[in-house]
């Protein structure tokens, strides 16, 4: 018996032939005649297999007794020899309709793989090909066919087949490899397989992370064992890149094998990787920040030689901005503009929305005037993203060009239903910042926020609310800033609770430092709600870098009912005190460590926090030399604390400067005030409206107490002491107005205040309750006044305490004047 078998050699991108081998074992006994037509057999599968030109292949394939192995190997040589253009050509066409008799379910493995990769590289589709998918018995394919026809399939997509069984046959190819992953990397499957399912993956859009790390793996030892070139690199790194995984070992080890190799990657292999790696350079910033500072020493003799082309001078644009090191090198890279600028037509829309955002900040008004005449001639085809993109790059970017922000927002209109959440806002932001006021467009668009506001997310709902205020007041409404604001707060509340997402460090300092304005976005009082959710999450946001974390302390600090609020909330908050007990010992001594650290104990010493470890550490600032407004803050703190008063007299002693710097001489002079020394007062003709913008809430009581005793005790007036005496009392925030009042003639009470005049009352003890007249210069709101035994009751509020249960300084001073 005769036994026709095909030899399983490697298709794709493999470099050997596809070929086949014959055993005939009963050869000696067979019939003549089936010899000799077995010989011509073999004789006409072994031409095709070796033919050097798609012209010999078809002079080859007009025979008549063509089987379906021929087909198949003639299908696969033209495909190897780069006959894409010949799909619809007679020849093929022939070839394929001996394929429609069923004869591609009695094929091997290998020859369906080899007709299923043909299939691919020449577009090729019909009946026969949905039979082919069902006849593959993927369980029985060897490791390289798995890959080459995973690889296949992801290139055919869905044509071809029908949307169920294609997507049936991938399910199967999928589950497969699942069940083989533990074998994939050497001695499972060769390097050139990985990179084809790496490829297949991503090209399909099958987003599994345990697969992807076995590639990674996988990949990671080919590339120790020299398996890997720059090409295979790249096309690893774009499958990776394209789906968002970094696996950061992999990684490290690419970038560091290809810095090492730059000068041997083309530029167009440069820009690949570039662009495939810029997302990846926050997970290994070492290791990225190597990567990319190698590279403009290498572009440089390039663009000179002229072997960079404008799109791949975009693409390394774009990947060093989406990397965040197109500042750092902006010199060497913004050379790359003119090759952009003589030909911008070789950017299409994708392109153009990707560069335009990120360079919008540095490109000189040449560069940028012709990207909007670009722009403005791809605008029919822009999509909706691109649009909005380039809307925002635009729009920051200043540009006022008529004839491109028309086109924009013409087509913007025309697809306006398409517009996601983020791109709607994008494209608002962007014409806010150009300052395009298309009334027509803004309201169509504002009205998509309100349809979609529950989908923002909390990042973009606070950009929402801070465009809101621009807005043209006939397009405003009074509900929507209300329930964005709504939506902000139930975020910010599941992410306390561990629900959802956390809020990281620089979104909260940007809500921080805008909540106080939301009183008038809203007509309401601050929104208790969100502040506290946002507080509870401040022990995780202080993890940040030293820059976020001392603008999060400061922006707690810069509002009067923020700052109250926050100290009653954060005072007994012990993952609070960790936190900054953490961060005071971190504090090293090494260059610039003491600007930071003054900022740090000024900061929590307006919080009321007085730990051990913030102790040391003005321990030893006190030790230190410093510049006027340093010693005044942090004096002031050893006086707001009550803490290391004989180091702090010493540096009263001392402490000298410029005596324009008024506010620093009178934060001195009240800890001198505190500390019962003798006061620096320098001051003495500042205006009051220059001090009161200088000052932070935090200053006010302090420098109301010492306005008072220069005053009364030193008999002092000046412009600032007037002006702080005229800033009246502090009413307690849960004070309220009694409802029975006539006119309102009662002055607003807290609860215990108004037990306390019931009980005296019921004794019948004559008293006044919230009085500010009963201690003379008008700074006291004192709780209960007895004037015929010229006696006053004080009641200790939450913030007079420190977090130690002591007493402030503020709260001592206050003490010894009444």
């Amino acid at each position: 018996m005769t036994c026709l078998r095909h030899q399983a050699l490697p298709a794709g991108f493999a470099d050997d032939d596809f070929g086949f081998h014959y055993v005939e074992p009963e050869a000696a006994d067979a019939p003549l005649a089936q010899r000799r037509e077995t010989t011509e057999a073999m004789t006409l599968q072994r031409k095709i297999s070796s033919a050097r030109s798609v012209g010999v292949v078809l002079d080859l394939v007009t025979v008549s007794d063509l089987d379906a192995l021929h087909v198949a190997t003639a299908l696969h040589r033209l495909a190897r020899l780069g006959g894409r253009g010949l799909a619809a050509s007679t020849a093929v066409e022939a070839l394929l309709k001996r394929l429609e008799d069923g004869t591609v379910e009695k094929l091997g493995a290998q020859a369906q793989v080899s007709l299923l990769w043909a299939a691919a590289k020449l577009s090729l589709g019909g009946p026969w090909l949905s039979r082919l998918g069902k006849a593959l018995e993927v369980s029985d394919l060897s490791g390289h066919q798995l890959a080459t026809a995973f690889y296949a399939v992801a290139r055919l997509e869905s044509g071809g087949f029908p949307a169920q069984e294609f997507q049936d046959l991938v399910e199967q190819l999928h589950r497969e490899l699942q069940r083989r992953q533990k074998a994939l990397g050497p001695g499972g499957t060769s390097a050139l397989d990985s990179i084809l399912l790496a490829d297949a993956l991503a090209k399909l859009q099958i987003r599994d992370e345990p697969l992807f790390s076995s590639l990674a793996t996988a990949l990671l030892k080919h590339l120790e064992a020299k398996q890997l070139g720059v090409r295979e690199l790249r096309h690893a790194a774009s499958a990776f890149g394209q789906m968002g995984f970094v696996d950061k070992q992999l990684m490290a080890k690419m970038m560091g094998w290809l810095q090492t190799r730059l000068d041997d990657c083309s530029s167009s292999d440069l820009s690949a990787l570039a662009f495939s790696f810029s997302r990846c350079v926050p997970a290994v910033p070492s290791a990225g920040r190597a990567f990319f500072g190698a590279l403009p020493q290498h572009l440089a003799p390039r663009v000179e030689l002229g072997e960079v082309s404008p799109q791949e001078a975009a693409v390394f644009l774009v990947s060093f901005s989406q990397a965040h090191l197109l500042d750092d090198h902006a010199e060497s890279l913004m050379r790359l503009a003119p090759l952009i600028e003589k030909s911008p037509n070789a950017l299409n829309g994708h392109w153009m929305a990707l560069l335009v955002p990120g360079i919008s900040h540095l490109a000189k008004a040449s560069l940028m005037e012709v990207l909007a005449n670009r722009s403005s001639q791809l605008s029919a085809t822009l999509s909706p993203r691109q649009l909005a993109r380039l809307a925002i790059g635009f729009g920051q970017g200043q540009l006022q060009s008529p004839k491109l922000w028309q086109s924009l927002t013409k087509e913007a209109m025309s697809k306006s239903g398409s517009f996601s959440a983020p791109d709607t806002l994008r494209l608002l932001a962007g014409l806010d910042a150009a300052k395009v006021n298309d009334r027509k467009l803004l309201k169509i668009f504002w009205a998509r926020v309100a349809e979609k506001q529950a989908k923002y997310l909390a990042e973009e709902l606070l950009a929402l609310l801070q465009l809101w205020p621009r807005l043209p007041p006939e397009l405003r409404s009074d509900e929507l800033p209300r329930d964005l604001m709504k939506h902000l707060r139930t975020r910010l509340e599941k992410g306390t609770k561990g629900l959802g997402w956390v809020c990281p460090g620089e979104l909260a300092v940007e809500l921080l430092e805008w909540l106080p304005s939301s009183r008038h976005l809203t007509g309401r009082p601050l929104d208790l709600r969100l502040l506290r959710a946002m507080l509870l999450q401040l022990p995780r946001q202080l993890r940040s870098g030293p820059e976020t974390r001392q603008r999060l302390l400061s922006a707690l600090t810069t509002d009067p009912e923020l700052w109250s609020k926050a100290r009653s909330e954060l005072l007994p908050d012990e993952k609070f005190h960790r936190a900054l007990g953490k961060i005071c010992q971190d504090h090293q001594s090494d260059d610039g460590w003491r600007d930071s650290a003054v900022e740090l104990v000024f900061s929590c010493a307006q919080l009321g926090v007085d730990s051990r470890e913030l102790q040391k550490l003005l321990q030893q600032l006190l030790q230190e030399p410093l510049q006027l407004a340093q010693s005044a803050k942090v004096c002031w703190a050893c006086a707001e604390l009550g803490v290391l008063s004989k180091e702090a007299e010493k540096l009263l002693q001392v402490a000298d400067g410029d005596t324009q710097d008024a506010l620093s001489w009178l934060r001195l002079s009240w800890a001198s005030l505190v500390l019962q020394r003798p006061l620096p007062l320098r001051v003495t003709d500042l205006p009051g409206e220059v001090l009161m913008q200088q000052m932070s809430p935090s200053d006010l009581r302090p420098l109301q107490q010492l306005a008072w005793h220069s005053q009364q005790h030193l008999g002092l007036s000046s412009a600032w002491s007037d002006a702080m005496l005229g800033a009246g009392p502090l009413v307690p925030r849960t004070a309220k107005t009694n409802a029975g009042s006539a006119g309102g003639s009662m002055p607003s009470q807290t609860d215990a205040e108004k037990l306390l005049s019931s009980l005296l009352q019921n004794l019948r003890v004559p008293h006044v309750v919230a009085s500010s007249k009963a201690v003379p210069g008008n700074i006291y709101r004192v709780p209960l006044w007895f004037p015929a035994a010229n006696a006053v009751l004080d009641l200790s509020t939450s913030s007079d305490r420190l977090i130690s249960g002591k007493y402030s300084g503020t709260a001592r001073m206050r003490r010894r004047q009444l």
